[in-house]
């Protein structure tokens, strides 16, 4: 009996899992997540469905115009896919027999996504026409992320040094220095190799017509980006969720690591093995680089053309971050509505990894509880990267309070996703 006992030992939480309703409300009480808060709740601030589909196909245009310079819905998937009401429809059509509405219900599902596909195969197209100028000027792939992040860096040291930084403001304000590229311009240069992956989605089209919807909802990598379903975006959600967010050493970029004052690690790009690299980069959604290159920069251990993409992937979410909140913010005209398209709100929170395994954000998005949890989630983690920043009405640029290129803003943060403590 004393053997036992001598063997039973005191189960004591790691200090991180005790910690993390601490953080939470924190970061909940920060001036920027006050800020967003309130822009939202005033009505400054709105998520809204950027178009009403109807069975028939046809769009109309929502109640709300959204900020132009902000959204890029004709890049993105549909958040909701509308075969009850298209059924139901049917259902009440007196002109269809009763023996012939299953038949006929199903038949126009399949009429609704060829009509889809054609209007994504259309937009993918246009995306890559519109912004062939754009590419010239800014080439991602060449350079153009990190000279952009040096503008914003330049932007930070000049409101650093400016007189008016001396006096502290009781709101939070985003600084109004235009950034020489907009939010659009951005997310459209990155999203427009998607044309690349017509042939082969137009080529299974073709050939399995309404059956390949089925097929693009068990592969959605080969569907262009803006012709994905509901079900075939949450499969690509739980892909990219999974293979990120593993406590096993080879799966995405390795655990998150906090030190004894409780705040994140710096981790450079070098620090990562090649391995999690990989890992992470296979699977973003929005990859700037094919896999087969990839998979040969793993094979011959180039790790500096590995971290490159992993520092480009960072250097994006710094940019994008910056923009949407430099236009949510802006102190020219303050009382002017942002209007945010729900694909973006989705769109932002799965790139972010800001949601669980299993999760369905595009239900999430479409009903009010659902979108008020994904807003908070977002709220919180820009409120932990960008609060106390220069740009935001704070002290320290970017860089002074991260470091350089730290990639463990990056990893999985799964205390931003608890939001039932706040």
């Amino acid at each position: 009996m004393y053997t036992r006992l001598v063997m039973v030992r005191r189960y004591a939480t790691s200090t991180v899992t005790k910690s993390y309703p601490l953080r939470l409300q924190h970061l909940a009480k920060t001036p920027l997540y006050e800020a967003l808060d309130n822009r939202y709740k005033s009505g400054t601030l709105q998520i809204v469905q950027s178009t009403n589909w109807n069975t028939k196909t046809t769009t109309s245009s929502s109640s709300e115009v959204l900020t132009e310079t902000l959204n890029s819905t004709r890049s993105l998937p549909m958040t909701k896919f509308p075969r009850q009401e298209i059924l139901e429809q049917v259902k009440l059509d007196p002109k269809v027999g009763q023996w012939r509405k299953f038949i006929t219900g199903w038949f126009r599902i399949g009429i609704y996504l060829l009509k889809m596909y054609k209007s994504g195969i259309q937009d993918t197209f246009k995306v890559f026409w519109d912004t062939r100028n754009v590419k010239r000027e800014f080439d991602i792939k060449n350079g153009s992320l990190a000279k952009l992040v040096r503008e914003i860096e330049m932007s930070e040291v000049t409101i650093k040094l400016s007189p008016s930084s001396l006096s502290k403001k009781a709101d939070v304000k985003a600084a109004s220095i235009p950034l020489s590229i907009n939010r659009k311009q951005l997310v459209e240069l990155i999203r427009r190799d998607q044309i690349w992956k017509l042939p082969v989605f137009f080529s299974l089209v073709f050939i399995f017509e309404e059956i390949s919807a089925l097929i693009f909802t068990f592969f959605p990598r080969v569907c262009p980006y803006n012709c994905l379903t509901p079900g075939g975006y949450k499969k690509l959600s739980n892909i990219y969720i999974k293979d990120t967010t593993g406590i096993n050493d080879n799966r995405g970029l390795c655990p998150l690591e906090f030190n004894k004052q409780g705040n994140i690690k710096y981790k450079p790009p070098y620090a990562i093995p090649i391995e999690n690299i990989y890992s992470f980069l296979k699977c973003f959604p929005q990859s700037m680089i094919s896999g087969w290159k990839l998979y040969i920069y793993k094979k011959l251990k180039l790790q500096k053309l590995l971290c490159d993409q992993l520092e480009k992937i960072y250097q994006y979410f710094l940019i994008d971050d910056w923009l949407l909140l430099q236009g949510i913010l802006k102190t020219e005209d303050g009382a002017a509505k942002v209007v945010l398209s729900d694909k973006e709100l989705v769109n932002c929170v799965m790139e972010r990894k800001l949601y669980r395994k299993d999760e369905d954000l595009n239900e999430m998005v479409n009903d009010s509880l659902g979108k008020n949890i994904l807003l908070k989630r977002l709220f919180l983690y820009w409120s932990l990267r960008y609060d106390e920043t220069v740009s935001f009405n704070g002290e320290h640029t970017f860089s002074e309070k991260w470091g350089v290129d730290n990639i463990s803003l990056l990893k999985y943060n799964a205390e931003i996703v608890i939001t039932k403590d706040i």
